[in-house]
């Protein structure tokens, strides 16, 4: 594994409303004016636009040589059924069409598509579908105006459809496939979709906020906080994924009630590393948690068996990394990335010596 490192990197949002489809992100900078502790909090909510990992320079220097780094930011890792019947519809009136589209970048291809997110409740997409059209979240554009989407980048695609006159002819020939099966089964057949689907809701929220979190399945490990008389039993468990998710460590005490202990935020976690048990030191893994931009991190081991310890590492893991590449799409080609191979034996497995490469005293997140 090469070059993995604590946050420097500002991402996108993930959805990109209709209208909002070319604004910036927000400022590197607080605002004039601010109190210490206003810039503080202000520091604090931008934290939300900060990744706990991205890339070394030599390895950013081997995705721009690929043109990799011209990917959409914030695309969804994907892949698209193109084999459904096209659904195609005619926007008549001016303005919004009432939809919030995103993009969905395969992982193993690195085509783009761009699909429907939501669809709102009363906007002229919603009508046609009210009136039988079976349109849904998922639905990847293949033709706007009789031009192809194919070759055209995310913001081409959007914009031209912004500034395209009206009557604009859509035509739908893909689904994405994390939308049900039961959905791309009606739609590859021409039939109307399932009665009672939620047409608003996005799509992948649909199919589940975090398919790594899917995988682990719940999953919560035995473990303690604190050694000799501090020592408490505890469970910790990653999350439930996503950029709101938390690692979260809950007292176990027999007979005693279950309280939150910590709850450290994927964003706030500076970096980690695992200890396996030698030089005479104890298996163990240690959080550097961070929640103020511009203090210090604070260290927390949670006591547990040098594998299972390496398994929590590698579940966490997983959560960052499905949240780096959906908002770097480049990521999941890059050594370590889903498309390339997965995470085991290759970040933790460091023989003991705490010395993990996400681990950097002197770079700042």
């Amino acid at each position: 594994m090469n070059g993995w490192v604590r946050a420097m990197d500002k991402g996108e949002p993930n959805l990109v409303p209709e209208g909002e489809e070319l604004a910036t992100g927000p400022g590197t900078a607080p605002p004039a004016g601010m109190s210490a502790a206003e810039k503080l909090q202000w520091k604090k909510k931008q934290r939300m636009n900060m990744l706990p990992t991205v890339y070394a320079d030599d390895t950013l220097k081997a995705i721009e040589a690929t043109g990799r780094e011209k990917a959409t930011a914030g695309a969804i890792p994907g892949s698209i059924n193109w084999g459904i019947k096209p659904v195609n519809v005619a926007i008549v009136d001016q303005g919004k069409i009432g939809v919030t589209w995103v993009p969905v970048r395969d992982a193993t291809t690195g085509s783009e598509a761009v699909t429907i997110e939501s669809i709102a409740e009363g906007g002229q997409m919603d009508q046609h579908r009210q009136l039988g059209r079976p349109l849904c979240p998922g639905l990847a554009l293949s033709k706007a105006a009789g031009r192809t989407t194919s070759g055209m980048s995310y913001v081409e695609v959007v914009e031209f459809i912004k500034t395209a006159p009206r009557p604009l002819e859509l035509q739908f020939a893909g689904i994405a496939k994390d939308t049900s099966e039961e959905v791309q089964q009606a739609l590859a057949a021409g039939a109307p979709l399932p009665t009672g689907l939620d047409t608003t809701t996005a799509f992948h929220d649909m199919a589940g906020k975090s398919k790594a979190a899917a995988k682990i399945g719940g999953k919560v490990w035995a473990a303690e906080l604190g050694r000799k008389r501090t020592a408490q039993a505890v469970t910790v468990s990653p999350g439930e994924g996503g950029e709101s998710g938390h690692v979260d460590i809950v007292s176990a005490t027999p007979g005693k009630p279950v309280k939150m202990l910590e709850s450290l935020s994927y964003l706030e976690i500076q970096g980690f590393y695992v200890e396996k048990g030698t030089r005479g030191l104890e298996p163990h893994i240690c959080f550097s948690h961070r929640p103020d931009p511009e203090g210090a991190a604070r260290r927390i081991k949670v006591y547990l068996d040098g594998e299972q310890a390496t398994e929590l590492a590698e579940a966490v893991m997983s959560m960052l990394q499905e949240i780096n590449e959906r908002r770097n799409p480049h990521a999941a080609f890059e050594s370590g990335g889903t498309a390339v191979t997965t995470m085991a034996n290759v970040l933790f497995d460091d023989g003991g010596g705490g010395d993990n490469p996400m681990f950097d005293e002197d770079e700042d997140t």
